[in-house]
């Protein structure tokens, strides 16, 4: 499986997506953002932190650094590269 590297890809996927009870909140609150830099922090900061993450949560997280990454938004894009490389390998 791949995860969403493009903008227009992220979107789809975060608005298609049906996320964990424990990061439901901040899942939705992503969701309402009209910035697609704070869709992608939100998104990134509610799931990284999980232990356990299905296989279209990690790619929504794995989609969500990628794009982080690729323009150091926040100030995250080292977070982003670390969790790619600590996380990718799990993606089936």
């Amino acid at each position: 499986m791949t995860y969403p590297q493009t903008i227009q890809e992220f979107r789809d996927a975060l608005l298609s997506y049906d996320p964990p009870a424990e990061a439901a909140d901040a899942i939705e609150a992503a969701k309402m953002r009209t910035s697609i830099v704070d869709q992608a922090v939100g998104v990134f900061n509610a799931l990284r932190g999980l232990e356990t993450l299905s296989n279209e949560s990690l790619g929504l997280a794995l989609g969500a650094a990628h794009l982080i990454a690729s323009g150091s938004w926040h100030g995250l894009g080292p977070d982003a590269v670390a969790f790619g490389f600590a996380r990718a390998s799990e993606l089936t």
